[in-house]
Parts: C-alpha cells; sequence; structure tokens
C-alpha cells in the first residue's frame, strides 16, 4: 500500500503486542490488507474483552487535529498520536503513544513478541 489510505471502518484489531518500548496494532481490512501501527511508549485502555474484533468505526487523532477515521499510508507522526476504536457491540478501546509509525504488510516473525488480552473462544 502506497500513497493510500487504510479504512478503520469495517476493519478488524487482530492483535495487540508489546515489542520492548513499543506498543503494535495490527489491523486488516477485506481489500487493504494489513497494517501495523507502531506506537513508542504506547498505552491501551478500553472494554475490549478479546481480539480479533470487528471494528464499527475508529479515528486517529494528533495534536495538530483529528485524521478522521482514515488512517494516511505511509504515515510516520513524531509527535503524540491518539487511536479511538469502537467494535460493533459497544467496545471502546484507545490507545495513545508518543509517536506512531504505520507499516503496510503482515507483521515480521519475533520471537519475544507477548501477546495482551485473551483470545476470542471457539463459537459453537
Amino acid at each position: 500500500m502506497t500513497d493510500a489510505a487504510f479504512p478503520l471502518e469495517g476493519s478488524s484489531l487482530e492483535h495487540l503486542e508489546r515489542r520492548g518500548t513499543w506498543l503494535v496494532v495490527t489491523l486488516a481490512a477485506a481489500g487493504t490488507g494489513r497494517v501495523q501501527l507502531l506506537f513508542f511508549n504506547g498505552e491501551a485502555h478500553g472494554t475490549v474483552e478479546s481480539l480479533p474484533l470487528t471494528l464499527a468505526t475508529g479515528t486517529l487523532e494528533t495534536p495538530e487535529g483529528p485524521l478522521g477515521a482514515r488512517i494516511p499510508m505511509p504515515f510516520p507522526h513524531a509527535g503524540a498520536a491518539e487511536l479511538h476504536l469502537e467494535g460493533g457491540h459497544g467496545e471502546r478501546l484507545t490507545i495513545v503513544g508518543q509517536s506512531l509509525t504505520v507499516h503496510s504488510g503482515d507483521p515480521a516473525p519475533e520471537a519475544t513478541l507477548v501477546p495482551l488480552g485473551r483470545s476470542r473462544p471457539p463459537r459453537p
């Protein structure tokens, strides 16, 4: 994905992973693929009980103002960033960081990944 935008609405939050001082958020959207958002000194707060989470809406905000429901690609941002996500059943998640870098594509294999949260139980 080059010089495009990743849609938050209708995408899926696949993973939250801690990599040292980075919080890595993996999102996927049909027809668009996957992106990784790397939040430096990132924190996640919200009511999400399990992943993956289908998103009803979301917004990306920086101190310069809101960027809306589409993440520009590529997107290196040296300042603070906040990602506000809402799931289809009212789940809410806010991810904040001191900086944000967005990479397209599948996550690189990492031996030191620590998954955060719980897996969604299988449906009967």
